[in-house]
């Protein structure tokens, strides 16, 4: 899609592949395409705006950081922007787990955000409270979208109102279990192409499109601004996946390009043609 069409206090609709769609109102908006969103349990016809009015903050399956390059087209965008009751529509706490780095240790870390989503505390909570918070990565629209309707299925999402940062929390409904972190799609690229131009843009990303594999990465979309195209692609491994988009873009006629990479917690640019 192009610049960003939609505005704090929009809601959407996710369109699933099982034909069904969930609802999601746009909370925070961190240019130039991350977003906060909360995330509603799927419904089996596209809603409107008017048959939302009556959906609580608190019921929300997810309070969740991914890319905003879908809204709009492919997710339809349902209208309603606004102001956004911070008393209600909370900014979550985000858990990351640790055992990997300390095994014997405190295994869940949990992170404390401000208005812009950036850190600014965090502490330690024990492993029974893993998949009690939100996941502390950002999500592709791709990634989304497929991960949201696995658990779904799974029935492994518990709603807002349950987890510990809500205030005074209701108990976990039985029978459901806690939320595992997303397995891929993780790790980001983003190719900026300068130029107030698209058709440099668009063959990079149909270059993308058909010379990415699936278990390296997948293009998520791409953001236009009168200046630049930002393409953004996920893969499970940002360094790999940076590889793979260096090598595809490097023959393109196209020098001004850099692709800004990050895996895990690093972050760094590169330039095919430097």
């Amino acid at each position: 899609m192009s610049a960003a069409a939609y505005r704090v206090g929009d809601w959407f609709a996710i369109p699933l592949a099982d034909g069904t769609f969930a609802p999601g109102r746009v909370v925070f908006h961190t240019p130039p395409q991350g977003v906060l969103g909360y995330v509603f349990a799927p419904r089996p016809t596209l809603p409107t705006r008017a048959e939302l009015a009556d959906l609580e903050p608190g019921d929300a399956l997810l309070a969740q950081r991914f890319s905003g390059l879908h809204i709009g087209d492919p997710w339809p965008l349902l209208g309603g922007a606004g102001d956004v009751d911070r008393s209600r529509w909370k900014t979550p706490e985000f858990e990351t787990d640790l055992r990997d780095v300390y095994p014997e240790g405190r295994e869940v870390r949990v992170d404390l955000v401000d208005d812009q989503l950036r850190r600014v505390h965090f502490f330690h909570a024990p492993l029974s409270e893993l998949g009690r918070r939100q996941y502390g990565g950002v999500m592709g629209a791709v990634a989304l979208e497929r991960w949201l309707l696995q658990q779904v299925r799974a029935n492994a999402l518990v709603p807002l109102r349950t987890q510990p940062w809500w205030d005074d929390p209701t108990p976990v409904p039985p029978g459901t279990g806690p939320s595992p972190a997303p397995e891929h799609l993780s790790d980001r690229v983003v190719v900026v192409v300068p130029g107030r131009g698209r058709s440099v843009g668009d063959m990079v990303e149909m270059t993308l499109m058909l010379g990415l594999e699936p278990e390296v990465g997948e293009v998520d979309g791409t953001m236009r601004s009168p200046n630049e195209s930002e393409i953004s692609v996920y893969g499970p491994d940002g360094r790999r996946l940076a590889d793979r988009v260096l090598e595809l873009v490097r023959p393109l006629r196209a020098p001004a390009l850099r692709l800004l990479v990050r895996a895990g917690d690093q972050e760094w640019t590169l330039r095919p043609h430097e």
